[in-house]
């Protein structure tokens, strides 16, 4: 069990050898016949990235000391949090804790069936610019079928999405598709997963699910029990992953790939901390082979380390890495966290440097029948940003060689307001006893501060040339119809209009529907 912005470049005909998401789609396919024949499994691997109801329920028990699971990276895999609830009496929780506890059983239910299939529709006047931990969307137009398949030591899903006028033109796509087998505690696969590190509601400065997911290989901690061993078992629970996909052909360096690899551990019941660590590398023209991945690997990667040019000829990557928290506390019913995370853009003497952060708190409690989360959250990406005569701009998210900066398909694969981005968000989320939720929030965001870009003719902010200042205000209703269907109905609007990929943005609308069989 376990659980354009500028005129594309055009296209090339790329080397076999570089394309990860062909061995990806021909093993899928070649797997999904032969598949069925395993036994069935107990649970699905994973909750998937943009859960937000389900990661509120989780929080709120971990929160409150019931369980005792590190969900900072995302999908979080069902393994661990099984277990957990097997052994939890339900006469000894109170009103709050059984909510969430009965909400998390009926979850895991929908994940134990040995095959599912969903159905999604979405209609709106307006792509997703900023999205945030819930953002289950990002074109105007979307639907989707997914077919799942879970045995005992495999699972296959295949997710078959169709966008009506697409901003990058692929109409249909499979993000979303994996197929993963266990060996011993640890989950192999391939496919193209929405990912999300960190603790924010709001924003992960180092990988975010704004971006479509690129095809690649994974492998991933199962459960995330903590170490027997008396000298590592005060790490706690913890849970490792890492990642190597491919970027898309058009692109300054095309087939380009990233790199990606996360720890989280929980010390304390009250504290988990994670350490996160993503590169781009290789690509057309540029060094792909085993030796320059090791020099990445060992931050070998700078213009006149030991071995590099400093004509950057062979320089290995772009490496982003960093640190992120959350320590939560109890007083009587209500729950509080503070949370943060730093990443630096690049390295000095072994560590990360030249910082963008985040800082955020939230508080949870029961109030007449409804559960009611309230987060405040802030981030900046402008490289040192805490020193005012030192800041840099147009630094995050870019690179002199690898142009089209730390995107993917033109969408900041990072914090989704891109780079030199000030921001704070007010969020409320409302879970009633019905089952119905509503998530309110108002946000202010300086976009592009130095109201300027790179100049490459591939890369740049999304968010264009010029600097805004915008509110928004965003909300979003989900309400289950009958056991199967799901709607959720959203709005949003800016007090200035932003621009996007070429687009002007004032605000919109969306309707979706989801079907579970």
């Amino acid at each position: 069990m376990y659980a354009a912005q500028a005129a594309p470049l055009p296209r090339h005909t790329p080397q076999p050898h570089f394309k990860i998401h062909r061995l990806l789609w021909s093993l899928l396919l070649t797997l999904a016949t032969g598949v069925l024949s395993y036994m069935p499994a107990n649970a699905a691997p994973w909750i998937d990235a943009n859960e937000g109801q389900t990661r509120h329920h989780l929080q709120n028990l971990i929160d409150r000391g019931v369980l005792n699971t590190p969900i900072t990276s995302w999908p979080v895999m069902w393994a661990h949090i099984k277990q957990e609830l097997d052994g939890i009496e339900p006469a000894s929780l109170d009103k709050d804790e059984l909510w969430s506890y009965q909400y998390l059983r009926h979850e895991l239910r929908k994940a134990m069936r040995s095959i599912s299939f969903q159905q999604t529709a979405s209609i709106g006047n307006s792509v997703t610019s900023i999205g945030d931990f819930s953002a289950n969307r990002r074109e105007e137009h979307e639907s989707g079928l997914v077919f799942n398949y879970t045995g005992r030591f495999t699972t296959l899903n295949l997710d078959i999405n169709y966008v009506h006028e697409p901003q990058d033109d692929d109409r249909l796509r499979f993000d979303g598709s994996y197929w993963s087998f266990l060996a011993g505690n640890w989950a192999i696969g391939v496919g193209a997963i929405d990912r999300w590190w960190g603790p924010g509601w709001d924003s992960s400065l180092i990988l975010s699910h704004n971006a479509r997911p690129a095809p690649g290989i994974f492998i991933q901690r199962n459960s995330s029990t903590a170490f027997e061993s008396p000298w590592l078992s005060w790490i706690g629970p913890w849970q490792l992953v890492t990642f190597m996909s491919q970027l898309e052909s058009e692109r300054h360096i095309p087939d380009a790939r990233l790199w990606g690899m996360r720890l989280n551990i929980k010390p304390l019941r009250s504290l988990e901390i994670g350490f996160s660590r993503t590169a781009m590398w290789g690509g057309k023209g540029r060094p792909g082979d085993i030796e320059t991945f090791v020099n990445l690997l060992l931050g070998n990667d700078n213009r006149g380390d030991a071995g590099v040019a400093e004509d950057g000829s062979n320089e290995p990557g772009n490496q982003l890495a960093g640190i992120d928290w959350r320590w939560s506390h109890r007083f009587n019913s209500l729950s509080t966290a503070f949370y943060g995370q730093l990443i630096g853009e690049d390295e000095a003497g072994g560590m990360p440097s030249r910082h963008i952060g985040m800082a955020g708190g939230e508080l949870q409690t029961l109030w007449r029948d409804t559960q009611i989360r309230l987060s405040l959250e802030t981030h900046n990406t402008t490289v040192y940003f805490y020193e005012s005569d030192k800041t840099a701009p147009n630094v995050a998210y870019e690179h002199s060689i690898y142009q089209s900066g730390y995107r993917y398909h033109g969408r900041p694969i990072g914090a989704s307001t891109d780079n030199d981005t000030e921001a704070y968000v007010l969020r409320s989320q409302f879970h009633f006893s019905d089952g119905d939720s509503l998530n309110l929030s108002y946000g202010r965001f300086h976009l592009n501060a130095d109201g300027s870009t790179t100049g490459y003719r591939s890369g740049g902010s999304a968010f264009g040339s010029g600097e805004t200042t915008t509110n928004r205000i965003q909300v979003a209703y989900t309400r289950p119809i009958n056991s199967t269907l799901l709607l959720e109905v959203g709005a949003f609007h800016y007090s200035s209009a932003i621009q996007y990929s070429g687009e002007k943005i004032s605000g919109g609308g969306h309707v979706s529907l989801r079907a579970y069989w």
